[in-house]
């Protein structure tokens, strides 16, 4: 028996370095079955996305805009906002580029309550 085949790593975007997101980007390095493939946060355009993390060059530039980070993605892991509505653009890109989105956004949850106008 030779057991299944490997799987292809999730290729994962990784949105907003602040906090939450250093340590996201820390994990998803950590998990064999992730790769890192993009990353995007305006305040780090430029700038290797390890060293701003705090784990050394990755060799993985900070991309210069949402649609970047995410052309090569299967999935977006989004630690920015908090606010519905300005979740919206970053929701239109992620489902524009064909990237499922995971998102620390609280009111995502509720999103029908929390603004109802849209």
């Amino acid at each position: 028996m030779t057991g299944a085949p490997p799987r292809a790593a999730i290729h994962v975007a990784v949105i907003g370095l602040g906090a939450i997101g250093r340590e996201v980007l820390k994990a998803v390095r950590a998990r064999p079955s992730l790769a890192l493939a993009g990353v995007y946060d305006p305040a780090f355009v430029g700038q290797d996305a390890g060293a701003v993390a705090g784990l050394g060059p990755l060799g993985l530039m900070v991309a210069p805009s949402l649609e970047a980070a995410l052309a090569k993605a299967d999935v977006a892991l989004v630690l920015t906002l908090s606010d519905v509505a300005e979740m919206v653009p970053i929701v239109d890109a992620a489902g524009a580029a064909g990237v499922d989105l995971i998102s620390s956004c609280e009111e995502l949850a509720y999103a029908e309550l929390s603004t109802p106008a849209l």
